[in-house]
């Protein structure tokens, strides 16, 4: 997932797709598999396919030493399916697994995630064919997961600068603990209570674009409940619009360049910002750029403002509420301290 460098890659991706599927359109034959070879990605050759006489798209990778798991260990989503298949090919040693489109799943989102996962494919940094797979899968996953929640378009503003700010976080923890904990810790694309799950607690992100006054607003009672999980903190993170920033996918990608080396984890940081919402095929869309202006943390106690179960009165279930971050009377914590007493370092 390289964005905007990659827009003429999308393009060559998506042009050679389509013309072979429509290519195979044109063949009757028995049923069985027609497929035709349009490139490799490392070792593993790709290649575009018809099942007939079902005669939807497929698209099909070949694995020559990778544990395929079984069929029934595989994702399957809404308007696709995944399996193993046995084709003719030029590659007869190789294992073959087949992204199929159901009859009732739409083609452009078939398409777009085929063209999706070949370019994830082959931007693959390492040789290792075990994590090629995995990486497969897990990006397979992930647009699972989209299609479930039926995620469409490009983020809203608010969560655009959302999603900025967790980057933010993350590319300051890249810099105190191992990429690996960092990376795994991000857990807000993953429906977590908090944003980031570090240590023995945790730290929710909130940002703002405001010159003034810092609105943050808290979705749940839990959000900011310290009985359930000590210690929390709040990190605030305030960007400034301008021309010399970055763009929110250019902030991902500033991230991904300094996973690089390590694939495993690039290909789990990936993961989670298509759970975000940020992903190729929209990264064209996003024109505003920010700087971070002001970051600052603070740590949830007994002072803070908040609303949490034990204080609402009995009875209410559900509430959501807003807290000024610059009118609140709470001593700010260095971001090394907080980690410190989270225990991450």
């Amino acid at each position: 997932m390289f964005f905007g460098s990659r827009n003429m890659a999308i393009r060559n991706n998506l042009d050679e797709i389509q013309f072979a599927w429509r290519a195979l359109g044109e063949i009757t034959d028995s049923p069985g598999w027609n497929t035709i070879h349009i490139g490799n990605a490392g070792q593993c050759p790709i290649r575009a396919g018809r099942y007939f006489p079902v005669n939807t798209e497929a698209l099909l990778v070949g694995f020559l030493s990778a544990q395929i798991p079984l069929d029934a260990q595989l994702p399957r989503g809404q308007g696709f399916s995944v399996s193993t298949v046995s084709i003719p090919s030029d590659s007869p040693s190789h294992h073959w697994i087949a992204l199929s489109r159901q009859d009732n799943g739409s083609l452009d989102l078939f398409t777009t995630m085929a063209v999706d996962l070949i370019g994830m494919l082959r931007s693959f940094v390492g040789s290792d064919e075990n994590q090629r797979l995995q990486a497969f899968l897990t990006r397979i996953r992930a647009w699972q997961d989209f299609m479930r929640r039926g995620v469409k378009g490009v983020l809203g503003s608010e969560a655009e600068t959302g999603l900025f700010g967790e980057l933010i976080f993350l590319q300051k923890l890249l810099g105190k603990v191992p990429v690996s904990i960092a990376v795994d810790a991000w857990q807000g694309p993953l429906g977590g209570v908090q944003d980031f799950t570090l240590g023995t607690g945790a730290v929710e992100v909130k940002t703002t674009v405001q010159l003034h006054d810092f609105p943050a607003t808290i979705g749940t009672l839990d959000q900011l409940d310290d009985t359930h999980i000590q210690p929390l903190f709040i990190a605030a993170v305030r960007l400034s619009p301008d021309a010399s920033g970055l763009t929110l996918p250019e902030q991902a990608l500033a991230l991904r360049s300094q996973l690089a080396c390590e694939p495993t984890i690039l290909s789990i940081f990936d993961a989670r910002l298509f759970h975000a919402g940020l992903f190729d095929a929209n990264a064209g869309q996003y024109f505003r750029r920010f700087l971070l202006s002001e970051f600052r943390v603070f740590r949830i106690s007994d002072e803070f403002p908040r609303l949490i179960r034990v204080t609402v009165p009995v009875g209410i279930k559900k509430a959501g509420y807003q807290i000024d971050l610059d009118r609140i009377h709470s001593p700010e914590i260095d971001l090394h301290h907080a980690l410190q007493q989270l225990g991450a370092i």
